[in-house]
């Protein structure tokens, strides 16, 4: 039997890697719907379904490796922070190659503000994505404590 100790450690583990993988994309779908052009697939503007098909497959697969809601909750909201992050550093990579358009301390800024509807949004498919997965985990992928017994029950 594992200690109880190295079983909360295995759930954060577990919570902050399951909330890094939901940020990566949520940093990708903020660039993606600010910088169009330099997103894949490169277009003149951000394809809605695209960004909401990757956020809904993310978020229901991290959903399906969730063991409870409340960590569930945990991921989502350490997933809006991770998002920030992951798309600041988006935009500050053509700094390391000696072309800068603006003061790096103004990129975090300059993409909270016109992608905050971008953040709303996956925070909210993250979040309707993860119990959807969640539930599908409980429904169809754990067995049933009870056995399944088909002889009538005596009274």
């Amino acid at each position: 039997m594992a200690s109880p100790r190295s079983r909360n450690l295995r759930a954060v583990v577990r919570t902050v890697t399951l909330g890094a993988v939901l940020g990566l994309a949520g940093g990708y779908i903020v660039f993606y719907g600010i910088f169009p052009v330099a997103g894949i697939p490169a277009t003149s503007e951000a394809s809605v379904p695209l960004m909401i098909g990757l956020l809904g497959i993310t978020s229901i697969l991290t959903g399906l490796a969730t063991e409870n809601l409340v960590e569930l909750i945990f991921q989502s909201f350490l997933a809006l922070f991770l998002t920030g992050v992951v798309a600041s550093a988006m935009a500050l990579s053509p700094m390391l190659i000696g072309v800068v358009f603006i003061s790096p301390d103004s990129v975090p800024a300059f993409l909270i503000h016109y992608g905050f509807l971008l953040f709303v949004l996956a925070f909210v498919v993250d979040l309707i994505g993860g119990t959807t997965g969640l539930a599908m985990r409980e429904r169809y992928f754990l067995r049933s404590r009870r056995s399944v017994s088909f002889r009538p029950e005596r009274k």
